[in-house]
């Protein structure tokens, strides 16, 4: 997949031109099916496969997200999280949910926060820091398969499929939110270390497997 491929990709996503996503989608889809996401896909710690297929100039990026397998899932579980950019989603096969948050510096506290980063892309670590917030769920939506949604960096939230095999394309731009925060128990510790490895072998074969019967 080259440069114009991903350019024109973005523009889709600008003019949330869905006709034009799932075109390019065929063909990534085609692509992941004959090994394209070899040595890219690696399991996030919130146990969805995922890589960067793209990185722009001005730091816009296209990936993709699959969830397959539950057991990826490590804990202590994350999951309620800001962002560092805006995000809007296309979803390829499957359903995911997305919850909201209200996310307040009232009493009583329910949540500590946490900075993410990553050594050598294959560990991602959460740093507490000294910052506490209220969180209150303010309501879930769920995206069906050919559907799109978005995530503004200022919005505190959850995601999870909630189909058994799902992929998501995402879009990311305008980066800069300078303190993106993972949100975790009060009483948390001060360091969580987690695996963020290449997916292997076995699992890739399977995965390539699935996505053939989507293009066929």
């Amino acid at each position: 997949m080259d440069e114009s491929f991903y350019n024109e990709l973005r523009i889709d996503f600008k003019n949330n031109d869905i006709k034009s996503i799932k075109e390019h989608v065929s063909l990534l889809l085609y692509q992941s099916a004959q090994g394209y996401l070899r040595d890219k896909l690696r399991v996030h710690p919130l146990g969805f496969l995922f890589c960067r297929l793209h990185q722009f100039s001005n730091n816009e990026t296209i990936r993709i997200h699959i969830w397959y397998d539950k057991e990826n899932i490590q804990k202590p579980l994350m999951d309620i999280h800001n962002h560092f950019y805006s995000i809007t989603s296309f979803i390829v096969v499957g359903s995911v949910s997305n919850t909201l948050y209200k996310a307040s510096l009232a009493e009583p506290y329910t949540h500590s926060t946490y900075i993410g980063s990553y050594q050598n892309n294959e560990r991602r670590i959460l740093s507490k820091n000294d910052e506490y917030y209220k969180l209150e769920e303010l309501e879930t939506h769920i995206i069906n398969e050919g559907e799109l949604y978005t995530i503004g960096k200022s919005e505190v939230h959850r995601g999870d499929s909630i189909a058994n095999f799902s992929i998501s394309l995402v879009f990311t731009e305008d980066p800069g939110n300078p303190s993106p925060l993972v949100f975790g128990p009060i009483d948390g510790l001060s360091k969580y270390e987690y695996s963020s490895n290449l997916v292997d072998e076995l699992q890739l074969r399977e995965l390539e497997n699935q996505i053939k019967y989507l293009v066929e």
